[in-house]
């Protein structure tokens, strides 16, 4: 399994405990990981999260089943994904500005796009992506 580049387990009836699973795993050069049209909510993402994937770069998070909440996307924010350039998390059922900020404290210097269209966000949430600091300047 070391060897594997890029997984997709988009529409699988997959949630916590599956991602629990895969966090345990050796992944040294995984570089895309899809899971779209999951069943993951706060503790699936906690566990996504703390697995190692050292090597991510493409992350594919949208449609999820259930929406995703501002705790859910603190865990995701606390992965430590150096490499990562590619984050999509549309149609996940945001509407709240805070998800912006929380999003916007993770450390991935080589975030590129940042993909969360068909969601409902507030009039706020426009405010709170120009407002971010974006950390990508830390060393």
């Amino acid at each position: 399994m070391a060897a594997l580049k890029a997984i997709r387990l988009d529409n699988n009836s997959l949630a916590a405990d599956a991602m629990a699973q895969m966090s345990k795993g050796d992944w040294p050069l995984l570089e895309r990981l899809c899971l779209c049209r999951l069943s993951l909510d706060a503790t699936a993402l906690l566990h996504l999260s703390s697995g190692n994937w050292p090597c991510l770069k493409k992350l594919d998070v949208c449609n999820n089943e259930h929406p995703l909440s501002s705790k859910a996307i603190s865990h995701l924010s606390d992965a430590q994904w150096p490499l990562l350039e590619w984050l999509c998390l549309a149609n996940n059922g945001f509407n709240k500005a805070s998800v912006l900020m929380e999003l916007s404290k993770a450390y991935w210097p080589l975030l590129k796009t940042l993909q969360i269209s068909l969601n409902h966000f507030e009039p706020e949430a426009a405010s709170q992506l120009v407002r971010a600091h974006w950390r990508s300047w830390r060393a």
